[in-house]
């Protein structure tokens, strides 16, 4: 006979197949228990006696881990009916007593390996908590590095065209200098002078577009008057707006908008501030001739 107890290797499935057949088996032998206890009930105290013979029987049980042999002997004589199913109900019920306790090991066994595989899914499930929890921090340092990486990518653009702007040529495009116009308009017939620095063609062309903005067709009808020249004591870097003497604050506030105007087109420029004698050699014109001179004074110095 194999052992009837559950061994370390079975799993769930089979532990709990194994309890499952044992209790139904027990049930049947309890269902035959009731029966000879009702027929015996039936009959009373008659006590039924016949003549009996049989030749010996063996018969072989076969069980999920249990395997056995019930030897009946040959018999001649008579027998009471009402012994035999009292031995036949004896019999049943010590088989099915039998059989609950070779099921009470494997409804432990079933017991320990349903908490197993509880505490496995615990742990499962603890593991993948943890991993997802990696992987939304794993997901959060990419996400920051990706914006650290486009915040420098996008400030090396911005430094980029920033130098694109210091190396190419000063200029307010036809677009440009219709905003100017338009912020500058309401100072009409404003009087300033213009000078740029002689030989330097990048002055030049900015000086020709700041006046198309302001005296041109189309601008802003103030009244100008230009040169190039050198300046012998100082050196302007930039744009340079001042104020005359004979300057009042109409010509002042007038100045500080201009200044505002092409500081938006992102020219270097710095003023409004006071003129001071500086010695000039004057190109095209003699500086400012006229009578009185321009209140504002613009320099278009070299570029930054």
């Amino acid at each position: 006979m194999s052992s009837l107890y559950p061994s370390e290797r079975d799993t769930l499935e089979v532990v709990t197949a194994l309890h499952a057949f044992i209790e139904r088996t027990a049930i049947l032998f309890f269902v035959g228990v009731v029966a000879c206890d009702t027929i015996l009930h039936l009959i009373g105290d008659n006590r039924l006696q016949n003549f009996v013979s049989w030749k010996e029987h063996v018969w072989s049980i076969d069980l999920p881990r249990f395997t056995s042999r019930i030897r009946l002997p040959a018999y001649t004589g008579r027998l009471s009916f009402k012994a035999i199913l009292k031995a036949v109900s004896l019999l049943a019920f010590g088989v099915a007593i039998g059989l609950e306790f070779i099921a009470l090991p494997y409804s432990e066994k079933i017991d320990e390996l349903t908490q197993s595989e509880r505490d496995d899914s615990r742990k499962q499930t603890t593991r993948s908590l943890i991993f997802a929890s990696g992987a939304n921090r794993d997901a959060k340092t990419a996400r920051a590095d990706t914006e650290k990486l486009r915040s420098e990518n996008l400030k090396l653009q911005m430094d980029v065209l920033r130098l694109r702007e210091r190396l190419a040529d000063r200029h307010l495009s036809a677009e440009q200098q219709l905003t100017v116009t338009g912020k500058l308009r309401r100072f009409s017939r404003q009087r300033c002078f213009v000078m740029w620095y002689a030989g330097n063609g990048e002055a030049s062309g900015l000086a020709n577009d700041i006046m198309m903005a302001l005296s041109g067709p189309d601008g802003a009808g103030w009244d100008t008057d230009s040169a190039a020249g050198e300046e012998m004591d100082r050196a302007i870097s930039g744009i340079l707006v001042e104020l005359r003497d004979n300057a009042v604050e109409t010509d002042r506030t007038a100045a500080t908008a201009l200044v505002s105007a092409l500081r938006a087109e992102r020219l270097e420029i710095s003023g409004p501030v006071p003129a001071r004698e500086v010695l000039t050699l004057m190109g095209v014109h003699p500086e400012n001739n006229r009578n009185p001179p321009d209140p504002i004074k613009i320099t278009i110095g070299r570029k930054p």
